[in-house]
């Protein structure tokens, strides 16, 4: 029988598990590694935000262009990614008021506008569990110019197939209340590619569906099924030996 335990070594040692297409994700131990990108137009001076690696690319119409980003997430240092489906690359006017200091952020990047589907592709990135902010801004309409048509994001990755992750975005402009952002988590196994497509079928007034950076983020690792017995086993050795046992009594 336990008496009082001590909840930090117990945090320590247990093992969150959870199984996913016959893969066991290891949840909370993946590390502090991200990568952020902000996609910019030309590669102008000045518009890179700090902190951020650089997607820059100035050529309008819609066919891929993949670029090798270096980044712990990836195998062997690197992730390709890539960008498709756009109608143009611009850099615009910059974001104000409660945006200004994210501008270099904002204001530039590949842009829709039209009806399309516009899509981010993901290769080499290592086995796991990720979570993905994406940032949808526009710079280039005054205050509220313009209908701003929502649009939703469909994912495949190695679990799903063109499967609707987040509906109904709106674009946020100079003049909303927020910051419109999207966020959703992805599978990878064995290096499988992800593909994730800003979808929408109806464009009112020529709005921009933009893709101004990301936030990538792992937050499981993935190992084979097999070894979930083991892992499991682990977690229950490390949770029995770490719980606090009860004070002997000293002789009178």
């Amino acid at each position: 029988m336990f008496t009082r335990l001590n909840a930090r070594k117990i945090v320590a040692g247990l093992i969150a598990t959870i199984v996913i297409g016959g893969h066991v994700v290891l949840i909370g131990g993946a590390g502090a590694a991200t990568l952020k990108i902000d996609f910019t137009a030309g590669g102008s001076s000045g518009t890179l935000q700090a902190g951020y690696q650089e997607f820059s690319h100035d050529v309008d119409g819609g066919a891929m262009v993949t670029k090798p980003l270096t980044s712990e997430l990836g195998i062997g240092g690197t992730v390709d990614v890539s960008i498709s489906g756009n109608t143009h690359w611009r850099s615009y006017g910059e974001a104000d008021g409660m945006f200004a200091s994210q501008s270099d952020l904002l204001r530039d990047g590949p842009l829709c506008n039209g009806p399309c589907t516009m899509t981010l592709g993901l290769g080499n990135l290592a086995s796991g569990t990720y979570e993905i902010t994406t940032y949808h801004h526009t710079t280039f309409f005054g205050p509220n110019e313009k209908i701003l048509d929502l649009f939703d994001i469909a994912l495949t990755d190695s679990v799903l197939t063109d499967s609707i992750v987040v509906a109904r975005i709106e674009e946020s402009d100079n003049a909303s209340s927020g910051l419109s952002t999207a966020t959703f988590q992805f599978t990878v196994s064995g290096g499988s590619p992800v593909e994730i497509d800003l979808l929408r079928t109806v464009n009112t007034e020529g709005m921009h569906i933009t893709l101004a950076a990301v936030n990538i983020q792992r937050v499981g690792f993935l190992i084979p099924e097999p070894s979930s017995i083991v892992l499991l086993t682990i977690g229950l050795i490390s949770f029995l030996s770490l719980s606090q046992r009860r004070p002997r009594r000293r002789p009178a």
